[in-house]
């Protein structure tokens, strides 16, 4: 079953190659925590921006070649080069004030609050500053309330409506639209026995997911310890 999706842990580290051959690392996913979609692929932007990690869209990936750990983008190296920049840190605090081209603030501020705003909104840049400002939307902080590393997320606690805990060991991406499919759970140390079910790894769909609680960084789930003892194990 977990044939049809791509891991997000496997994906770390994969290559992404834009039309002109030049290459970055995929040093992370960006999921959205009120859709639980990948909305950003960060790739290592060291060679000209030093702790800065450059965002992709999702859209952005024309292929994926598991086999030579590869994602092709459409994009040539300018473009990729010219895309918005974010810390390389766990907080997401890159995602706030300074991170976005001035444009972009600008262009929020107008949307925000007209009245204050002294000239019209600017314009995207191009096609893809467009899309990654939409996908964005008129924010005037893009903290951690909306967004959540893949890398952050595998390590936070995880909890059944009926308070069992789970670890979460992968997350598993439908690279069609590239929306989180599934949570691959196993029951955390505490409450793990020396039986079949403790050991085995459960495939939680992601409607499963109640909400996330970002003060104890857990992970509620609207589903009980039966019903994830019920659930589809990866094969």
């Amino acid at each position: 079953m977990t044939d049809s999706y791509l891991s997000a842990t496997n994906l770390l580290g994969f290559k992404l190659s834009t039309i002109d051959d030049a290459s970055a690392g995929l040093m992370d996913l960006i999921l959205d925590t009120e859709r639980w979609g990948v909305r950003f692929l960060t790739a290592e932007a060291d060679a000209w921006a030093p702790d800065r990690d450059v965002l992709i869209m999702p859209s952005s990936v024309a292929g994926v070649n598991e086999a030579e750990r590869e994602l092709e983008l459409a994009m040539e190296a300018e473009t990729l080069r010219s895309s918005p920049l974010v810390a390389q840190d766990e907080d997401l605090g890159g995602l706030e004030d300074g991170w976005l081209p001035p444009a972009w603030q600008a262009q929020w501020r107008a949307e925000m609050d007209p009245e204050q705003a002294v000239d019209a909104p600017p314009a995207p840049v191009d096609e893809t500053l467009a899309e990654i400002t939409a996908e964005l939307g008129a924010e005037p902080d893009l903290g951690a309330d909306r967004w959540v590393r893949a890398s952050r997320l595998r390590r936070i606690a995880c909890e059944t409506a009926d308070g069992v805990s789970l670890r979460i060991t992968d997350l598993l991406i439908d690279d069609a639209d590239w929306e989180l499919a599934y949570l691959e759970l196993t029951l955390a140390p505490e409450h793990a026995q020396e039986d079949a079910h403790s050991t085995s790894r459960h495939l939680v769909p992601r409607r499963s997911i109640d909400w996330l609680n970002r003060d104890t960084e857990t992970l509620h789930l609207a589903i009980t310890e039966q019903e994830l003892s019920e659930a589809v194990s990866p094969v």
